[in-house]
């Protein structure tokens, strides 16, 4: 009876996701607004606990891609995110409206908002000769006091000293001006000089009190070290910055990480990690939102191909290093190849795991023994063999190219019949023939991130297609976000261009028009995340706080995430009858769920371990 029951329930389980036909494009790119709603509201809040970063990031997302997945909902959840966005900009720039009216304010009110003026720093003096040079280095830095001070010196009783002070008077806003040549140094109206009536307004004798460590000057010289020294004034703020910018070593042009990439990848594995765990869970995941038979788009269907985008992406940063532009293809072949074990094994072990636990499959997704870690091991070695190809044109060109003759083969070979019919599989080859077929479509998508990865990897986003110069190290983010517009409005077009010669979008297949579609959302959502960056983040908070640190975590561990996700994914089903679970303790396992895969990336991060696949 339990044994009739569990291949009972197996059944219905393989049956929730058989046969469906997908959903529309609006509700999909709509609950994936969310993603780029929930980064500007954390981008205004700045939360600096993880458990806030969560809830910001993480739980709209979650409620997205379940309770709110419909159009109408995903609207209301929208408006609610860009309200609080547009609260928490009064609430920052109310206080600084404020701190800006007080002091104008307080000087209208106050009797003594005529601030007596401040003297003047040293003026840069002439030096002719090893006598005055030898004399300016024993001596404080003056100034020459004007005629009128001089005779208010004359009016202080003799044999008295008057304190010149920092204060002057009315006449003191006159310009001062150096000696003539073989005239006597005037009066210094810096604290602790004085002054002693003598005969003559022109051969005055300056006391001056003992020197202070920080007001000496130093000797610099304009021409030659030793005939025309002169006497340098403090420093501004502003050129001491200037030239310690100046001084600092030039910034790389390829950063090792920026912030707009690392919360697209992190939103991207996020949503994939829900997807996989909620398609289980019938009552909180619409079964539209799940991957389509054959024909169809769906969230979980963008979600593959924009894995692989992803993966592309980050695999151009190698090409863009002036160490390993120019590898010879057999020694970048070979480091593929050894990257590329792991995720064979582990597509090996998911194999004997499903089949030795007899888990619920779905067989026409990629096969009897296909999936998708066999996909994502082969695909970067594919790339580099193609690397010739590509230094004649660019990747974006070959992955087109790749994507429209992959289908005129489908149009004209029974290749599309034969992956597409049911019934009895013959052979190896024929019981993975979904796995087999895609992969041309998968490494047109993979190049497509990968000419990607040359515009947004780099500061500059023509850095690979201009000569050296010292603007490629300066971020471009107008010229990035015209690129990322200009290609998603040529991919939009390109996919719009598909309908009327009504080419379905298959993601069993990969075909064109499911590339199109994959490359159009992965740029313009790359371009909302740009936008974001820009307005809400770039110049206005510390680069260190760029990125959210939970973000940081899941970017950085991505691949080791996403292993976690599918174990634990299996874990919940082995354990519990998910099928028919009511909604809050479904709601409550994932987010246990995502919060434990949270947590193992945020600690990985912490101990600074990092397990490379």
């Amino acid at each position: 009876m339990a044994a009739d029951s569990a291949a009972a329930y197996r059944l219905a389980k393989e049956a929730s996701v058989s046969n469906l036909a997908g959903s529309s494009l609006t509700r999909i790119h709509l609950l994936s607004a969310t993603a780029l709603s929930s980064y500007a509201l954390h981008a205004l809040l700045r939360p600096a606990s993880l458990a806030a970063q969560f809830a910001l990031l993480v739980v709209p997302l979650l409620l997205a891609c379940t309770l709110f997945s419909s159009p109408a909902l995903s609207l209301v959840l929208n408006a609610a995110l860009l309200a609080g966005c547009f609260f928490a900009q009064a609430r920052a720039s109310a206080p600084q409206q404020a701190s800006s009216s007080t002091p104008a304010k307080a000087r209208r009110r106050s009797p003594e908002s005529a601030v007596p003026l401040l003297a003047e720093p040293p003026m840069r003096i002439s030096i002719d000769s090893a006598a005055d040079a030898a004399h300016a280095a024993a001596a404080p830095p003056t100034m020459y006091a004007a005629p009128d001070e001089l005779r208010g010196a004359e009016a202080s009783p003799t044999g008295s000293s008057a304190d010149t002070g920092l204060a002057h008077d009315g006449s003191a806003r006159r310009p001062s001006v150096p000696d003539a040549p073989g005239m006597s140094r005037s009066v210094s109206p810096l604290p602790g000089a004085s002054i002693a009536r003598s005969g003559s307004p022109l051969s005055r004798e300056v006391r001056t009190a003992p020197r202070e460590p920080r007001r000496q000057s130093s000797l610099a010289s304009t021409s030659s070290p030793s005939l025309s020294p002169v006497v340098e004034p403090p420093r501004s703020n502003a050129s001491r910055g200037a030239a310690e910018r100046a001084a600092a070593p030039p910034a790389d042009p390829v950063p090792a990480a920026r912030p707009f990439i690392a919360v697209y990848r992190a939103h991207m594995m996020l949503m994939t990690l829900i997807c996989i765990l909620a398609v289980d869970f019938e009552r909180i995941f619409a079964r539209e939102l799940a991957k389509c038979e054959s024909w169809g788009t769906s969230l979980m269907d963008l979600g593959v191909g924009s894995f692989v985008y992803s993966l592309g992406l980050v695999s151009a940063r190698p090409l863009l290093r002036a160490r390993t532009r120019y590898e010879p293809l057999r020694a970048a072949a070979r480091r593929d190849v050894k990257r590329a074990i792991p995720l064979l094994i582990l597509g090996l072990a998911r194999v004997v795991a499903v089949k030795g636990s007899e888990y619920p499959e779905h067989v026409s997704e990629y096969g009897v023994h296909w999936n998708f870690f066999l996909t994502l091991a082969l695909l970067p070695l594919a790339g580099t063999l193609l690397r010739p190809l590509a230094r004649r044109s660019r990747w974006s060109v070959v992955g087109l190219v790749v994507a429209a003759l992959y289908q005129c083969a489908l149009w004209l070979s029974p290749l599309q019949a034969w992956a597409l019919r049911a019934g009895p599989r013959h052979g190896l080859i024929d019981a993975n023939k979904e796995g087999l077929t895609s992969l041309p479509g998968y490494l047109a998508i993979f190049l497509l991130g990968l000419d990607t990865g040359h515009y947004v990897l780099p500061l500059d986003p023509y850095f690979m297609y201009r000569r050296e110069r010292a603007s490629r190290a300066k971020p471009k983010l107008g010229k990035t976000a015209e690129v990322l517009g200009s290609l998603a409005i040529c991919f939009w077009i390109g996919y719009g261009l598909t309908v009327p010669f009504g080419i379905g979008t298959s993601r069993r297949l990969a075909n064109l028009p499911y590339v199109l579609w994959v490359g159009a959302f992965n740029l313009s959502f790359l371009l909302g995340y740009v936008g974001v960056h820009m307005t809400l983040v770039h110049g206005r908070v510390p680069e260190a706080s760029h990125t959210p640190p939970l973000f940081a975590a899941l970017n950085e561990h991505g691949l080791v995430v996403f292993l976690l996700g599918n174990v634990l994914t299996g874990l919940v089903n082995l354990s519990l009858r998910t099928l028919h679970m009511p909604t809050l303790p479904a709601m409550l396992v994932m987010l246990l769920y995502l919060a434990s895969c949270c947590a193992a990336a945020v600690e990985l991060q912490r101990r600074g371990w990092r397990l490379r696949l």
